[in-house]
C-alpha cells in the first residue's frame, strides 16, 4: 500500500477503499487486499478524521511506521503497521 506517492485508495460514499496493493510490499504480505475498507489511520477513524490529519499521518518521512485498520469485504476487521514508502 503506497498511499504516499500513488493513488492506491479511492473515496466513495465517505468510505476509503483500497484500489490496489503493489506486489511484494509489506501491505501484501500483511494481507491487505483491493476492496478492503480503511477504518482508521493511527487511531484517527475514517470518515470523521479530518483530511488534514489523515494526510499528516501518511506524509511522514519515508520509513515511518503507520498503523492502519481495515475491514475486509466479508466484515472481518484487522490492523497492520505499514512502513511508508
Amino acid at each position: 500500500l503506497s498511499i504516499r506517492r500513488q493513488r492506491q485508495m479511492c473515496i466513495r460514499d465517505r468510505q476509503a477503499t483500497v484500489k490496489s496493493v503493489r506486489s511484494g510490499t509489506l501491505a501484501e504480505s500483511e494481507g491487505v487486499k483491493a476492496g478492503d475498507q480503511l477504518l482508521a489511520i493511527n487511531g484517527c477513524e475514517i470518515p470523521s478524521c479530518p483530511a488534514s490529519t489523515a494526510k499528516a499521518h501518511i506524509s511522514q518521512p519515508i520509513g515511518t511506521m503507520v498503523n492502519f485498520q481495515f475491514k475486509q469485504e466479508n466484515g472481518q476487521q484487522y490492523s497492520v503497521d505499514i512502513q511508508l514508502m
